[in-house]
């Protein structure tokens, strides 16, 4: 585990925030030479890949703010704080919304549906496979314990990061029901659980 790549003074760069933006540029590099090769215009092809990549960041806001409503109802202050704005949201929901966009777009600009999807899937496999890379360096998104030799071991700041994301993901309504202290321990005790003891 990895968090940031490095510190300047109170500043820290997250390894996360990096390598999802590497992800974005390598697949915006891989469709649009598709495109060239299959004789699609790259600029065409460029735009509807930025607007896609907006639509998924506000879609998956929306969803955010919709599932826990009530929290934002309650607290107005916090869909603008900076854990909300750093939260990556649903994923469902900037998807929906991605799409969306992308019908209206490809048939304003009479891009062929498939064609189009068919140049896009390389380079948003390997834009997500690099965005995950990330997501296992900030120590979020992680499965069940594993004993097996090749598993990895979170240290402790790892552990903490992520708590934090999970809390940062929009998970609001754990935190609210863990606002006692064995309710927290408990919170504490199941996401820790899921990592091997450092050693």
């Amino acid at each position: 585990m990895h968090p940031y790549l490095f510190h300047f003074g109170s500043f820290a760069v997250p390894t996360y925030g990096v390598l999802v933006a590497l992800g974005m540029a390598v697949a915006l590099w891989i469709t649009t030479r598709l495109a060239r090769e299959q004789g699609l215009k790259p600029d065409l092809v460029a735009n509807l890949a930025i607007y896609c990549a907006f639509a998924g960041i506000i879609g998956a806001k929306l969803f955010m703010f919709l599932f826990d409503w009530r929290d934002y109802v309650g607290h107005p202050d916090r869909m603008f704080s900076r854990e909300t704005l750093q939260a990556a949201g649903v994923f469902q929901g900037g998807l929906l919304l991605a799409i969306i966009v992308a019908y209206f777009y490809m048939r304003t600009m009479g891009l062929a549906w498939f064609k189009t999807a068919d140049i896009f899937a390389p380079g948003i496999a390997i834009g997500h496979a690099i965005g995950r890379l990330g997501c296992l360096m900030a120590g979020c998104c992680y499965g069940r314990e594993c004993t097996a030799p090749w598993a990895i071991t979170a240290p402790a700041s790892a552990r903490t990061t992520a708590m934090a994301s999970t809390a940062a993901s929009g998970r609001r309504s754990s935190r609210r029901a863990s606002t006692a202290p064995s309710a927290r321990r408990s919170t504490t005790s199941a996401i820790r659980c899921r990592f091997r003891s450092a050693t």
